[in-house]
């Protein structure tokens, strides 16, 4: 039986994507088992289900003693392989996709 979003998202919660650390997750417009997750030190996560449900295929966080601004917002283009995030700061950070 294929396991619904639902039920993929709830195993995570032991790995090393825990929910209640993350301020935006959202679905890739483009794939179904794709979404990225922001979370309050400033990591940007991108997951595909498909790959791994315990492990992110792209992970962009801070070196061990540097501080990020917490990333509040995370956002896919919904026309291009694009991926925008918002800081705390009310900095944007604009990634391509293509190669990810």
């Amino acid at each position: 039986k294929q396991k619904t979003a639902y039920e993929m998202l709830r195993s995570l919660v032991g790995s090393e994507m825990c929910i209640r650390d993350r301020y935006d997750i959202e679905w890739s417009p483009y794939s179904s088992t794709v979404f990225a997750s922001v979370a309050r030190d400033g990591r940007l996560e991108l997951w595909d289900l498909k790959e791994s449900l315990l492990d992110p295929i792209y992970k962009d966080k801070p070196a061990e003693n540097a501080k990020w601004p917490m990333k509040t917002v995370v956002k896919f283009s919904r026309h291009n392989p694009i991926l925008l995030t918002g800081d705390a700061d009310g900095d944007i950070q604009v990634l391509s996709l293509i190669h990810i």
